[in-house]
């Protein structure tokens, strides 16, 4: 049995509205955005909300966490640029680290709430 490692994630809480938006991107223009690696938005679940975001390093600083806030506020920009996502805090908490699967593309990148 696998203990599931956490690390903090600061990340923007996606709404119905910015989930309509992003249903209309095509997944190619997405998959430049939004991957299972550091060097792209993540994807995780909380309960019923689905959060776009990063995990910071362990040893971040808040300047660190700033640099973090603006890259991802530039990134939701890009890939929905009517919606006003500076209108709203990201939020930090612990998260589990995402386990990489190839099917990952296919299955999370609509972003769909599971009801």
């Amino acid at each position: 049995m696998t203990v599931p490692q956490y690390r903090l994630f600061l990340g923007f809480c996606v709404d119905e509205k910015f989930q309509e938006s992003l249903d209309k991107i095509p997944d190619e223009l997405k998959m430049i955005f939004i991957g299972d690696d550091e060097n792209y938005l993540q994807k995780v679940m909380i309960k019923e909300n689905t959060y776009l975001g990063k995990f910071p390093e362990d040893k971040s600083n808040l300047q660190n966490l700033r640099n973090i806030e603006q890259n991802i506020y530039s990134i939701l920009s890009r890939l929905v640029p009517d919606y006003p996502c500076k209108n709203f805090p990201l939020r930090i908490f612990p998260a589990k680290l995402p386990v990489v699967s190839d099917e990952f593309l296919s299955e999370n990148l609509t972003l769909s709430k599971s009801k």
